[in-house]
Parts: structure tokens; sequence; C-alpha cells
């Protein structure tokens, strides 16, 4: 259960009591939370935020330029994408975690008011734990004056990175293929076998048309390339071609 509707139970289970003598005070929270000074500080502080995961996602993008249509980069893209989401929801719930700590202060700093106390206040709830309340119970400005002396201190700006942990650059495409030595950086995956060689897929290719070029089977280059279709070849991406004995001829 929400805070706010427990607060509301708790107010209905007040209402009940032939006790119940003061009145309740409500509070815009969302209001409070985009006008105030805090409020502003702490948007600010997510934008700040928002570039440098946003950079970091750019830099993931360009280390995969060129190379985002291959399984490796999407897969990396995909992830980085869903790295960034998670990360900056955080860094919003740690802003609000604050800014609700300051608005608790900023409540109880009015409530010891005089006027408060001459309003007979006897709570303070959300304005959203009520379908319906009189604008005379509405003590936002009021809260908001004392909001604005409030001076939070935000967690620090975020230094992960939403780049996958498996995430290394791809090596350029090369459509004359190249030697085993230079893949030592890549991941297993990517790394040329003896025999091997690279193409770049160009308009119009097709796996049977890159098959027939190196007499290797369509099946056997999308073996190798975990395609799971041979409609998932795209312009300007690599496909590894396995070695001559390790396919079928098309000729």
């Amino acid at each position: 259960m929400t805070r706010a509707a427990c607060g509301l139970v708790f107010l209905l289970m007040l209402f009940s009591g032939s006790a119940w003598a003061g009145r309740i005070a409500v509070v815009d929270v969302e209001r409070v939370f985009l006008e105030s000074a805090p409020g502003k500080t702490g948007e600010a502080h997510l934008e700040q935020a928002r570039e440098i995961l946003q950079k970091d996602m750019e830099e993931l993008q360009t280390l995969y330029q060129g190379s985002e249509n291959t399984p490796e980069g999407e897969t990396a893209l995909r992830e980085g994408r869903m790295l960034l989401e998670r990360q900056f929801a955080a860094e919003r719930q740690a802003v609000r975690q604050t800014l609700t700590v300051s608005l608790e202060k900023a409540i109880k700093a009015w409530y010891d008011t005089a006027n408060a106390k001459e309003a007979t206040i006897s709570a303070v709830a959300p304005a959203s734990a009520f379908f319906l309340h009189s604008p005379a119970l509405d003590v936002t400005d009021a809260v908001m004056r004392e909001m604005d002396k409030e001076q939070p201190v935000f967690h620090e700006l975020p230094t992960v990175t939403v780049r996958p942990k498996q995430a290394v650059p791809p090596q350029a495409p090369d459509p004359q293929g190249s030697s085993v030595g230079g893949d030592v950086t890549l991941p297993e995956f990517q790394r040329l076998q003896q025999g091997e060689q690279r193409h770049l897929v160009q308009s119009g290719d097709t796996l049977h048309r890159i098959g027939a070029r190196y007499s290797v089977s369509p099946e056997a280059i999308m073996l190798r390339n975990k395609l799971s279709s041979p409609n998932l070849i795209i312009r300007g991406s690599t496909l590894i071609i396995p070695g001559t004995g390790r396919g079928i001829s098309m000729e």
C-alpha cells in the first residue's frame, strides 16, 4: 500500500471517531516538487545525469557504427538502451526521495507556525489522497515558502556506464577479407578462424549470391554468423565467410 493510501485509510479512521475536532490541511506535492527552488534544483540535477548517460550511449553507438546490424551490435545497443533507462529511473527516484525528506521538514516547519495552530490543523495530507477537498484546506503556497528555505543535497552524478561489459569495438569491415592475427581484441564469435574471411554486404547481396562467390553454402554462412533467417543481412554489415571446406559449393 502506498504512503498516500495509508494516509487516506488513517484519515478515514479519524473521521469515523467521535473525538475528531481538528481540520485537515492538504498539500499539492507534485506542484511543490515542480515549482519550489529545491524542486527546480533537483530537475537540473536530473538533466545533468541524463546528459552524462546519453553521452555514454552515444559513445556506444559510435563504437558500433557500421556494425549496428550485426548480432553483436544489436545486442550491445539494446542492452545499452535498457541500462540507460534503468539507471535514469534510479536517478529520478533518488532525487524524489531527497525532495520528499525536504518536503516533510517544510511541512513540519509550517505546522509549527502560529497560522497553523490558529486554524486548529490536526493533520496534513497530500492532495492526491482525496477525491475532493475544499480550496480553503489547501496550504500548498504556505508549505512552498518553507520548502524554498530547504537546501537538499542530492547524490553525486552518475559515474556508471551504460555500456554493456561485453561491448568491445568491432573490427572495421574489410571487403577483401583479413588475416586471423588481427582479431585478438574481438570476442570469440567475431574472430576469424583458419581459412575464413570477411565480406562487406553490398546492395543487392543475398546469401545465395555471397555463397556462390565464395563457394560456400548459404546455410554455412547463416550458421557461422548465427543468423536465424537468410533475410537478416543488411547492407553495410559484415559477414564472416567460413572456409570452403566447411560448406557445400554452389557450383
